[in-house]
């Protein structure tokens, strides 16, 4: 049931609630969705580069991660939960 609640969320309507609001962000990170596909724009909006350069000055090595943390792009997560750099 969590499964087919979170896939309505990510795949109805939150891209609903988009289409209404379409310059503004739908969520902030505490109740964000972290299947949202466009994360960077809807958490962090203009400020994800500065974020990510302030992240790369104190966290070099990407060691902190999070789904949907600023520079979590540098890693993938594979089916078994492990992370591979990419």
């Amino acid at each position: 049931m969590n499964i087919v609640n979170q896939a309505l969320m990510t795949d109805t309507l939150i891209p609903a609630f988009d289409h209404l609001s379409p310059n503004s962000s739908t969520a902030y990170l505490n109740e964000g969705d972290y299947r949202e596909p466009k994360w960077k724009e809807v958490f962090y909006g203009s400020s994800y580069a500065r974020l990510l350069r302030v992240k790369n000055k104190y966290d070099p090595k990407n060691l902190l991660w999070a789904r949907t943390a600023v520079g979590s792009e540098a890693w993938t997560e594979k089916t078994n939960g492990r992370l591979c750099r990419q």
